[in-house]
């Protein structure tokens, strides 16, 4: 599965003995070999990318606050370094595919969206919607996010105007603000959009 790499950026927290500590969990490799791909972790210290191994997407996953929700050391630093990672991502044309709070950083920083606290999205279940399509997926953000949604070719949004997909085809983003990687209802179809966004 060489030619099939995929990357993955881990957690970044503060450890009982006051160490910084890098943190993923092992379903994000099973998930996602699972897919057809052969995940690697890549992290804030070592990721510039060999062209000669150039994934075809890479997952910010999900995890904790930003430090816009909740401002200290450990969420100010990793917001830096992703949007540092983000940042090298995007000029060397690579796929990334965000997960809640790495959803969160991209659409407050990059898309500009408004932030809010929510309390009817924590260890859920609910119904987003398109035009066309709606889909079962789990939830568990306290925060939620509205803004401006002509920004994305295709969206899913939750029935009080959050969105909670976001497919970006110009920036090559895919916005997820749910865990594709634990159970969803609609798992089969998620699994579907993030392989079609991949092979786009």
């Amino acid at each position: 599965m060489k030619n099939k790499l995929v990357y993955l950026t881990p957690r970044i927290e503060l450890s009982k003995y006051n160490e910084i500590v890098y943190r993923i969990d092992v379903i994000w490799f099973n998930y996602l070999i699972n897919l057809g791909y052969n995940p690697i972790l890549l992290n804030h210290k070592n990721f510039k990318i060999d062209s000669k191994y150039k994934p075809h997407a890479v997952f910010m996953v999900g995890g904790g606050d930003i430090s816009e929700c909740k401002n200290n050391e450990i969420n100010r630093l990793r917001d830096k370094l992703d949007l540092k990672l983000y940042k090298y991502l995007k000029l060397n044309k690579v796929k990334v595919i965000s997960i809640c709070r790495s959803s969160q950083l991209l659409l407050t920083k990059i898309y500009k969206f408004k932030i809010f606290k929510n309390n009817n999205h924590v260890r859920c279940n609910h119904i987003i919607m398109n035009n066309k399509l709606k889909l079962n997926v789990n939830s568990y953000h306290n925060y939620s996010l509205i803004g401006d949604l002509s920004k994305f070719q295709e969206y899913f949004i939750h029935k009080d105007g959050s969105i909670e997909i976001g497919v970006d085809s110009i920036r090559n983003n895919l916005i997820l603000m749910f865990h594709p990687e634990r159970k969803n209802i609609n798992q089969k179809k998620i699994n579907n959009k993030i392989l079609k966004f991949i092979n786009l």
